[in-house]
């Protein structure tokens, strides 16, 4: 069983505020309600040994290229930056099925992976950082 938290649209959308979202009452009262919920749901799924892995719902109020921005929020949540990075790799290519072709660096799958400056380790958000990615590798081809 896995766990796909989806934090960040939560904390976008309340980022937001109401006025840009045209919600009703009632869901402006539930994202608010729900924001302060996610971290113990999280907490108590990490605890009762469900996998977590990565998700963002992109092109609803994340936009596409900002996946790195919910490994932060798994890392406010109580994740370690290691932890935040197998949710996005290894455990989101098992919740799609994929894990046999992606999600991890071994012999026989696809080298999609991206190099840094820095240490993602140390500091999960220089992968939010466009200047900080040195060099991403799709199907073992330089993209960037």
């Amino acid at each position: 069983m896995s766990y796909v938290p989806t934090l960040i649209v939560n904390t976008r959308s309340v980022e937001l505020g109401r006025g840009k979202q045209d919600s009703v009452p009632e869901a402006w009262q539930w994202l608010n309600c729900v924001y302060d919920d996610k971290w113990e749901t999280l907490a108590q799924a990490e605890e009762a040994g469900v996998r977590i892995a990565d998700g963002t719902d992109a092109g609803f109020v994340v936009k596409h290229g900002e996946k790195a921005a919910e490994l932060e929020e798994l890392v406010k949540s109580g994740l370690t930056p290691a932890e935040a990075i197998v949710a996005a790799t290894r455990m989101g290519a098992a919740c799609v099925g994929m894990d046999h072709e992606v999600g991890t660096i071994e012999s026989g799958k696809y080298a999609d992976l991206v190099a840094v400056y820095g240490d993602p380790l140390s500091d999960i958000r220089i992968l939010q950082d466009e200047s900080k990615i040195a060099h991403v590798l799709k199907r073992g081809e330089e993209i960037k």
